[in-house]
């Protein structure tokens, strides 16, 4: 059988036009990609605060910041991440700094927990 027996058989055996059947596989293709998509652990969140990157350390204080928002990160468990508190610290030192006051905040949880 050839490639255009198989397309033939999928376009009857579907019933669909070539437009709802291209975006179709489209679709399937994008989900597929969609479920490889790992997040980052904790300990990757924690590595990237001190980035090089202004905007890629911005992002993972953020994330951090949400993830102890909304439960699924504890102070508790940060303070098992010693290295964390030098990160912070040293987020005064780069060039560029952005949220202070958040690090601040999360600095006091960090000291007040441990």
């Amino acid at each position: 059988s050839n490639g255009y027996e198989w397309r033939n058989q999928l376009k009857h055996c579907y019933a669909l036009p070539r437009r709802s059947l291209i975006s179709f596989w489209e679709k399937k293709k994008f989900m597929s990609g969609v479920s490889q998509i790992q997040t980052p652990t904790l300990d990757d969140l924690i590595s990237r605060l001190g980035h090089s990157h202004f905007d890629v350390r911005g992002q993972a204080l953020k994330s951090l910041i949400f993830k102890i928002d909304n439960g699924l990160v504890t102070i508790a468990q940060l303070t098992e991440h010693q290295h964390l508190f030098i990160l912070l610290l040293e987020w005064f030192n780069h060039d560029r700094t952005q949220m202070e006051l958040e690090v601040l905040k999360l600095l006091k949880s960090l000291i007040q927990d441990s």
